[in-house]
Formats: C-alpha cells, structure tokens, sequence
C-alpha cells in the first residue's frame, strides 16, 4: 500500500518533469516483470532439500526487483528520490496531473502495469505457498523484511504511473489495489509470529 501510493507520487512527479517516454517506461515495467517472473521459476524449485540454497535466492531474486524498481522510479520521477505529497483527484482517488503520454500510449503503459500485476500475483502466491519450507530454513524474517521493500517501491511506481495515465487509470488503480491485497497477504505470512 505504501509502496503503491510512492508509486502514484512518483508518476504525477514524472507527469510535471516527464523525463521518459511512454516506450521507455513500457520497458521499464517489462523488465520488472521477466525478473518476476524468473524468480517465480527459481520460487517454485524450493523443496526440504534445496530451501537452505533456494531460499536465499529468492530474497536476493526479491533484492535486485527492489533495486532495479528503484532505479526505474527514480528515472521516471526526474532524478528525486523521495515522494512528495500531491493533491488527489476526488473521483480517482490518484495523483491527478497532465500527461504528455497520448491515448495509445498511455493504454501500452497500463498494459504493461496489468502484465507486471499477474505475473508478480503469481510470484507472490508461489512464496506464500513455499512458507512452511522457507520458515523451516530460517529465512522467514528475511522473506517479511524483503516483501515489505518490495510493496514500498511497487507502490512508488504505481502511483507515479496512474498519474500518467488519466485514460485508463480507473483499471490501473482497480490492478494496484489487487496487487496491494496480495502483498499484504504475502507480508502477514512471512510476518506472523515474528518479533
């Protein structure tokens, strides 16, 4: 959620000092999306077995997500690293600002953010599925920890998006608040009965 709402700051910042293109963004959110889906494939490897190897990697599989996510929103939001608050829109309930992104374009950036939405869906439920092993291999307060990262600078990206699409940002926002509900779930599992 928090992530989500950095994500829309971060989009109406881009709106105002837009410093990429509609096409570069596309590929932004795309390469998000391969590296979620890799890491889905090494996520559905982990067994008893190979957790104590696995599970590491899918925390530094989740680390480098942030770490590229970051750059991207950055880059998107002209060089400013921290969100600022900005008025919401009364229906959209959004960061409302102009967009220099036409129609088409804007309808192949909620593309993307859609794909992006599935496939990190699917990772997540692969993780909260892979729980009771990654528990048992110690890494559970390292899973928590990385998916609270993970929401924080999804929803930075998500919100700066949805501002830059006022065309479909009715069906962006319904796809944030879906991936919002499967973090969290992904976060309470990691996190209960944790200090």
């Amino acid at each position: 959620m928090l992530l989500l709402a950095s994500f829309t700051a971060a989009l109406a910042a881009g709106a105002a000092a837009q410093s990429i293109s509609a096409a570069k963004t596309v590929s932004n959110i795309n390469g998000i999306t391969s590296m979620s889906s890799a890491l889905d494939k090494t996520a559905k490897t982990v067994t008893l077995l190979n957790g104590f190897q696995t599970g590491p990697q899918v925390i530094d599989g989740f680390n480098a997500i942030v770490q590229t996510a970051t750059k991207d929103y950055n880059e998107m939001n002209g060089g400013k690293q921290k969100r600022s608050e900005t008025p919401k829109h009364p229906h959209w309930n959004v960061a409302r600002q102009s967009t220099k992104y036409t129609v088409k374009e804007q309808d192949a950036v909620c593309n993307a953010f859609i794909d992006f939405v599935k496939v990190h869906q699917a990772l997540l439920a692969t993780v909260i599925g892979k729980h009771g092993i990654l528990e048992v291999t110690g890494v559970a307060y390292q899973m928590a920890a990385v998916l609270r990262s993970v929401e924080g600078v999804v929803d930075e990206i998500a919100f700066t998006l949805i501002a830059e699409v006022p065309h479909c940002a009715a069906k962006a926002n319904a796809q944030k608040k879906q991936l919002d509900q499967s973090l969290q779930k992904s976060i309470d599992t990691y996190a209960d009965g944790l200090p």
